[in-house]
C-alpha cells in the first residue's frame, strides 16, 4: 500500500544513510522450490595437499530455495564450508552439522562455515 513496506524477517545491518543507506527492491522467483531438506550425509572432498582449493568448495548448495534445512550434516576437506546459501533462498535452517578438517589456505575467502 503506498510507500509501506512490510520485512518476513530481520534486518541485522545498519540501514541508515550514514552508514550507507539502502535500496528496496522487487523480485519473483518462479523456479524457486520449498520446503526441501538434506539430511544425514557425511561428505568428504578429494584434495591434494593441505592449501589446495582445486577440489569441493562446499558439501552443499542452496539456491532459489524457500523453507530449506540441512540438519546432521558432516563435511570434511571442503575448502568453503558444509553449507553455501545463494542469493534469493531464504528462511533456511542448518543444526547439528560439523566442518571438520577444511583444506585451503588461511587466509580471506575461505574456511566459512
Amino acid at each position: 500500500e503506498g510507500n509501506t513496506l512490510v520485512l518476513d524477517a530481520d534486518i541485522v545491518q545498519a540501514i541508515e544513510a550514514v552508514y550507507g543507506g539502502a535500496k528496496v527492491y522487487k523480485y519473483s522467483l518462479s523456479n524457486e522450490i520449498e520446503n526441501v531438506g538434506i539430511e544425514n550425509l557425511r561428505m568428504e572432498s578429494v584434495y591434494s595437499w593441505d592449501t589446495d582449493t582445486n577440489h569441493g568448495k562446499s558439501a552443499v548448495i542452496m539456491s532459489q530455495v524457500r523453507n530449506g534445512w540441512m540438519r546432521q550434516v558432516t563435511s570434511k576437506y571442503f575448502w568453503y564450508g558444509a553449507i553455501h546459501i545463494n542469493d534469493h533462498s531464504r528462511f533456511i535452517t542448518v543444526e547439528d552439522s560439523a566442518v571438520l578438517e577444511p583444506k585451503s589456505p588461511l587466509s580471506g575467502g575461505y574456511r566459512y562455515s
